[in-house]
């Protein structure tokens, strides 16, 4: 029998009987957005790993496109996720891109730039020797460096008079000489590298150089000469393996009708 409405008992739920709701799982969506701005600059900062330990071309500026797309990634991540005025935003993006943009040519053009070592005049001694200088260009130590430096007029000389050439005469024509390292703006020694040579011609001398090192090396050609109580220069250096000019002058008192700019004080400079 059916029990009257009074007496029967409403059962109620209590609100705070029921367990705590769990909190809401955090959007695919943003876990994507996450996922992608850090994936960025992780690409970004193995890219310029590469960068920093190889100096090809194609390497070089392949890594910098590279990191120009990784970075377009990272900024269009932030620009979903940051809530800024629009006008902010585009500011904010031309000023990165603007500062990366600096910082790609800057450094192609640093890391594409020849190293090499070349032997510039330096100062003329006793009346009789030449204080040589073994100098350096670009950004990267040159290590094993070998020179053989030849006295051109010396050797014509021997080769019209004598009929063979013993150890002695090829001393006298040539000279070879080991350094352990040449550095970017002359670090690692407190004086210059430098070598003497007695010239066999001393008012008009011609020499010749053949530089090596570890990853490349040039050919050289030197004259000096001595006008009027001054010494005057014409110098160029090739590389050795694609011919390409490195340097290429000549003094404006040096007998000649090449319009080139003068090599001293530039080629007897550290690096420049």
């Amino acid at each position: 029998m059916a029990l009257p409405m009074s007496k029967r008992k409403k059962k109620h739920k209590n609100p705070d009987s029921n367990p705590p709701a769990s909190p809401a799982e955090p959007k695919p969506e943003a876990q994507t957005e996450w996922f992608g701005l850090v994936l960025g600059l992780l690409v970004t900062f193995a890219l310029s790993i590469i960068i920093i330990n190889n100096d090809s071309k194609t390497v070089v500026i392949s890594a910098w496109l590279a990191m120009a797309v990784a970075v377009g990634l990272v900024l269009y991540k932030l620009w979903k996720a940051v809530s800024w005025a629009v006008w902010e935003k585009v500011v904010a993006v031309s000023v990165t891109m603007i500062v990366f943009g600096y910082f790609a040519s800057t450094s192609i053009r640093d890391r594409l730039r020849p190293s090499y070592v070349f032997v510039a005049p330096g100062v003329w001694l006793n009346n009789d020797t030449w204080y040589l200088l073994v100098n350096h260009r670009g950004p990267k130590t040159s290590s094993n460096v070998q020179i053989l430096f030849q006295d051109a007029d010396r050797g014509e000389y021997l080769r019209r008079t004598q009929q063979s050439l013993s150890a002695d005469d090829l001393n006298s024509e040539q000279f070879l000489v080991n350094f352990p390292e040449i550095n970017p703006l002359g670090r690692g020694s407190i004086f210059a590298q430098h070598f003497l040579w007695k010239p066999f011609s001393p008012q008009h001398s011609h020499f010749s150089a053949t530089v090596t090192w570890r990853d490349g090396g040039v050919n050289e050609e030197i004259e000096i000469v001595k006008i009027q109580g001054k010494w005057a220069y014409a110098m160029k250096v090739s590389d050795r393996e694609t011919g390409k000019e490195l340097i290429h002058c000549r003094d404006k008192d040096f007998p000649s009708n090449e319009v080139l700019p003068a090599c001293f004080p530039d080629v007897s400079q550290p690096n420049i």
